[in-house]
């Protein structure tokens, strides 16, 4: 019989190869959440310069 947590997220190596493709890859999701992190920055500016009000453009941007 399998645990709860093995019926949520599935079995363990899956789970672990998984894990590992992550840390193989985090320099570049880290380096993706900078880029998109100026892109969000860039278009609330925007929308403030086009008249938006900071939280009109700040709910535009969530």
């Amino acid at each position: 019989m399998k645990d709860n947590l093995t019926l949520l997220t599935g079995p363990v190596d899956k789970q672990r190869a998984a894990l590992e493709e992550l840390k193989r890859n985090l320099d570049v999701h880290i380096e993706f959440l900078g880029i998109q992190a100026r892109c969000t920055r860039i278009k609330y500016q925007a929308l403030v310069a086009q008249g938006f009000t900071e939280a009109q453009a700040l709910e535009l941007c969530k």
